[in-house]
């Protein structure tokens, strides 16, 4: 694989609310791990290929305004519960506290990988997150969202 050198890498995979707690097979809760470490190991396998010269390389992870939910599992303090990350307290609210952690995990990733490319002077590295506003994907078809209440099934017609 010849892979070059990559100017800009957009981060935006992701699940949405699974209703019940699901372990992948590498032991993770499957939001954490598809929506936020995927995304970060594959920045980490790709980072040797990011282009350093010229205006260099952009990093963008496509996160969520959904990040100002996230909070700690034993109360309704905002933030990321590092003691919950897996869903190992408290797995609730149909898989919806879940994408919110994970959405604020991108935010802190993207955010430490600026200032640790600053910190090193890499002046050829950018790194943002982003709350892509509401774009027509199926990211909600399994759940309550994704379904049109006026008997439709929440996809536009053409879709």
């Amino acid at each position: 694989l010849s892979l070059g050198n990559i100017d800009v890498l957009v981060n935006n995979a992701g699940v949405a609310a699974i209703p019940q707690l699901e372990m992948t097979k590498d032991g993770f809760e499957r939001t954490f791990q598809t929506n936020h470490l995927a995304p970060f190991v594959l920045t980490s396998l790709l980072f040797p290929y990011l282009n350093r010269k010229g205006e260099g390389c952009r990093i963008i992870n496509v996160s969520s305004y959904a990040h100002e939910f996230a909070t700690l599992a034993s109360s309704n303090t905002r933030g990321l519960d590092f003691d919950n990350l897996n869903g190992e307290i408290d797995y609730s609210g149909l898989g919806w506290p879940a994408y919110c952690r994970s959405k604020l995990e991108n935010i802190l990733f993207t955010n430490e990988l600026q200032q640790r490319a600053d910190a090193a002077g890499l002046d050829w590295l950018t790194a943002v997150s982003l709350h892509p506003g509401r774009v027509a994907t199926d990211i909600w078809r399994a759940t309550y969202f994704g379904t049109d209440h006026r008997g439709g099934n929440g996809k536009a017609d053409g879709d």
